[in-house]
């Protein structure tokens, strides 16, 4: 099974899990329960993941979490700590599985926010990748929250420069080519 496979039949098993005992997931936000059709469900740590993120708060409310949260409909600020992670998948009943993320190095962890506007009853997830650099100062990272099943990114944040990055490169190809950037034509070129 391809890991698209894997991945959809879990999602699928977790929502159906949820479905089926009643369980929504916590609300990030002050009051009363809303009924689905004034809420969002925020996916955090969904087994695309290629980054580890906690939630800490949305807009001004204080919420921890590592999995799923319920947010009000509208404009929503996610206060964010995440950090690099590698992803271990151990087999519980088919289709559904568990993922354990694993928290690579402490000094690695940034904080970051993100605005998005969530619609009401959709399902969303956050993604991203963390780049390690060559020490914790250098370390950086790009996030997106996206819609469940089409993948729609919906909000982007990124500390990456692309331009840094490339001119890293090119130096370093500099260095160990002594600059000879010239095109050589070999043996019947």
């Amino acid at each position: 099974m391809t890991t698209y496979g894997t991945t959809l039949l879990a999602t699928l098993g977790a929502a159906t899990f949820l479905a089926l005992n009643g369980c929504a997931p916590p609300a990030a936000y002050r009051g009363p329960t809303l009924p689905s059709d004034q809420t969002a469900t925020l996916r955090i740590n969904p087994p695309t993941a290629k980054i580890g993120v906690e939630l800490v708060a949305v807009n001004d409310f204080s919420f921890r979490a590592e999995e799923d949260a319920s947010l009000k409909a509208g404009r929503n600020t996610l206060h964010l700590n995440v950090w690099p992670t590698s992803q271990t998948n151990m087999q519980i009943s088919d289709p559904a599985f568990a993922t354990m993320y694993s928290m690579e190095d402490t000094k690695y962890t940034r904080k970051v926010t993100i605005t998005f506007d969530a619609q009401p009853s959709m399902t969303y997830g956050i993604n991203g990748e963390f780049d390690m650099g060559s020490s914790p100062e250098t370390a950086s990272f790009d996030i997106q929250v996206f819609v469940m099943g089409t993948q729609e990114v919906v909000a982007q944040t990124s500390t990456r420069n692309d331009s840094d990055t490339a001119d890293d490169i090119v130096e370093g190809l500099r260095d160990n080519g002594n600059d000879d950037w010239s095109l050589k034509a070999g043996p019947g070129g």
